[in-house]
């Protein structure tokens, strides 16, 4: 399991919208076969350098009353992934820090929605 940087050059434009497939996120490869089994991508569409490189943590641990093995990260983006290391289940995504003014809140899969009055775009809000 490892984490991926941008997709270009930090603060720049051009990239297409969406997940931008593989840079920014958690990825596990299998050993032995050298396939990716899964990746979870915690800046979708990064354009402010926010790498997923941080080391992630495992760790066989309780949740929601039963032990799974996990994989956690705290990320440049000021939130915190908890995942199944096992099948890339998305469980849990916290900020952390007192105030993170560049997200609208997480999507669907747990990842953060920019908020696009601070410089990022949004689908929901076009420029």
């Amino acid at each position: 399991m490892f984490g991926t940087g941008n997709p270009t050059p930090a603060y720049t434009t051009g990239r297409g919208e969406g997940d931008n497939l593989y840079p920014c996120s958690l990825v596990a490869v299998n050993v032995d076969t050298g396939k990716m089994v899964w990746y979870y991508q915690t800046s979708p569409h990064d354009t402010h350098d926010w790498d997923s490189t941080q080391t992630p943590i495992l760790a066989d641990a309780p949740f929601n009353g039963r032990t799974r093995k996990i994989v956690m990260t705290a990320e440049r983006n000021g939130y915190f992934f908890v995942l199944d290391r096992v099948t890339g289940e998305h469980l849990v995504t916290g900020k952390f820090g007192l105030y993170n003014n560049w997200t609208l809140g997480l999507d669907e899969k747990g990842r953060p929605e920019a908020e696009p009055r601070q410089g990022r775009h949004h689908p929901r809000f076009p420029r």
